[in-house]
C-alpha cells in the first residue's frame, strides 16, 4: 500500500487519467448527453484533443466525485483516483485471501503488475475486479442471490466488460428462480447506478457503450492473422462460452471458471490495452506455480517496458501515448507477445487442449525397503 500510495502521489499516470478528468469537467460543464455524443476536449497537456465517451453512466458518478474532491483538498484528480483504485486493489486482496488463502493473497499484493496498474496507470479496472472478485466470493458464499447481481452490476456499471462473464454465474446457480432473480437484478441495479442518465437518454448510452470497440493490431492473434479485427471478436466470445461450459462440467468452482474465461478472452481478443491485464492477476491463483509466475512476471516486464518507453524514459511522471514519438516500439510488441504466449501456455495447461505438450510424468514408486529379519 505504502508503495501504491507513493507512486499515485509523485507520478500523473497514463492518458487513461486524463481522458477521465475531462470526462468529469465535460459532464458538469455541458451534460452528459453532450459528452457522450460530442466527447470531451482534454483539459491538460492536448488541450486540442478530443477523446470519445464509451464508459457506462456509473462511472461518470466516481470521476465526479474525483473531481469534486480536487476542487475541495486542492489535491490532484489524479492523485484522488489513483487512491481509489489503491485502495480497490487492497479489497482485491482480502477477496483473493478468502477465496484462496492469506499466501496467495500477499503473492497478488507483491505483484508489480497489479501494483502499478492499480497505483500508477490511472484506469478503472482495479475497481471493476474489486466488485467482480466480491461478487465470486458472495456467489460460492451461497449469498442471497440479489447481493451477488449487485456487485456484478456495479462492476458492469464501471466497465461493461465483466458481461462475457454472465453465463458463469448462472451456471453457478442452483436453480432457474436464482438465474432469473439474477438476470432481473444486473439491468435494474446498472440502470439505477447510472441513474438518471440510464433514464434521460438510454438509448444514446447503449448505443455509444455497446458500440465501442478497442483496437490492439499488436497483441495476440491480431498481430499475426490478416483481418483477424473482423471475425475475433465474434471467436472471443464463442472461446469464452465454450471453456465456461467445459469447467463447470468438471466441477471447477466458480473462481476457476471466471479466471479460465478471463484468461481465454485475453487469448483470443483483438482487442486489448496494457489495463486489461489487471483482470486476469487475482484470478489466476489456483493455476500451477510456473503458470502465475509466469503472468505475473510477463506482465510484470510489459508494464515496466510499455511505461518506460511512453514516459520518454525513467523515472515515469506522465506515460504520454499522445506525445509525438510515442507509437509502439519493438520492445513493446516483443514484451507484449511473450505475456500473450504466457497467458496460452496457461490456458493450454489447463484444458484438454493438447495435453501431450504439457503431460505430467507419473510418480515414481518408491522401491520398498528390503525387510532385514533376524537370524
Amino acid at each position: 500500500m505504502a508503495i501504491g500510495i507513493t507512486l499515485a502521489w509523485t507520478t500523473y499516470g497514463t492518458n487513461d487519467i486524463l481522458f477521465f478528468k475531462s470526462y468529469a469537467v465535460r459532464a458538469g460543464e455541458t451534460g452528459v448527453a453532450p459528452l457522450y455524443r460530442d466527447g470531451a476536449k482534454l483539459v491538460e497537456f492536448h488541450t486540442d484533443w478530443v477523446e470519445q465517451m464509451a464508459h457506462p453512466p456509473g462511472a461518470i458518478h466516481i470521476w465526479r466525485a474525483t473531481l469534486w474532491l480536487e476542487q475541495k483538498t486542492g489535491v490532484a484528480f489524479h492523485v484522488w483516483f489513483r487512491i481509489l483504485t489503491t485502495l480497490a486493489l487492497a479489497l482485491t486482496a482480502l477477496a483473493v485471501s478468502r477465496l484462496v488463502g492469506a499466501r496467495a493473497a500477499a503473492v497478488y499484493l507483491l505483484c508489480p503488475a497489479a501494483i502499478l496498474l492499480a497505483s500508477f496507470h490511472g484506469n478503472s479496472d482495479p475497481l471493476v475486479v474489486a466488485a467482480l472478485i466480491w461478487a465470486v466470493y458472495f456467489a460460492e458464499q451461497r449469498a442471497p442471490v440479489w447481493l451477488t447481481g449487485l456487485l456484478f452490476a456495479a462492476a458492469c456499471s464501471i466497465k461493461v466488460w465483466p458481461l462475457f462473464l454472465a453465463p458463469a454465474f448462472l451456471l453457478s446457480l442452483t436453480n432457474w428462480r436464482q438465474r432469473i432473480l439474477f438476470l432481473a437484478t444486473v439491468p435494474a441495479a446498472w440502470f439505477a447506478l447510472g441513474a438518471p442518465y440510464t433514464f434521460q437518454f438510454p438509448m444514446l448510452i447503449l448505443r455509444t457503450v455497446f458500440g465501442y470497440r478497442s483496437i490492439g493490431h499488436w497483441w495476440g492473434l491480431a498481430a499475426t492473422v490478416p483481418g483477424y479485427d473482423r471475425f475475433g471478436t465474434i471467436l472471443s466470445f464463442a472461446a469464452v462460452l465454450a471453456i465456461t461450459v467445459y469447467l463447470h462440467s468438471k466441477g471447477t468452482r466458480l473462481y476457476g471458471v471466471v479466471g479460465g474465461a478471463i484468461a481465454v478472452f485475453l487469448v483470443f481478443t483483438p482487442g486489448f490495452g496494457v489495463n486489461y491485464l489487471a483482470w486476469i492477476l487475482p484470478f489466476c491463483l489456483l493455476l500451477e506455480w510456473r503458470s502465475i509466475a509466469g503472468i505475473y512476471f510477463s506482465s510484470s516486464v510489459l508494464l515496466l517496458i510499455a511505461y518506460t518507453h511512453w514516459s520518454g524514459g525513467f523515472p515515469w511522471y506522465f506515460a504520454d501515448l499522445l506525445r509525438p514519438g510515442a507509437a509502439l516500439s519493438w520492445s513493446v510488441i516483443y514484451a507484449s507477445t511473450i505475456c500473450w504466449v504466457t497467458l496460452l501456455l496457461a490456458v493450454l495447461s489447463a484444458t484438454p487442449a493438447l495435453p501431450w505438450i504439457f503431460a505430467r510424468p507419473a510418480p515414481r514408486r518408491k522401491t520398498p525397503l528390503p525387510v532385514v529379519t533376524a537370524r
